[in-house]
């Protein structure tokens, strides 16, 4: 989720960058979601 600044820094170190932003349903809300991805 957008909004997890802990593993939103884990995976920042490790390089990866968005690759998409999005709004889903989680648990009837709907919450700001992000999709992280790094090139191998």
């Amino acid at each position: 989720m957008a909004d997890n600044d802990v593993r939103r820094s884990f995976y920042d170190k490790h390089g990866f960058e968005v690759h998409d932003e999005r709004t889903v349903e989680f648990v009837e809300q709907e919450v700001d979601d992000i999709v992280l991805v790094r090139d191998l």
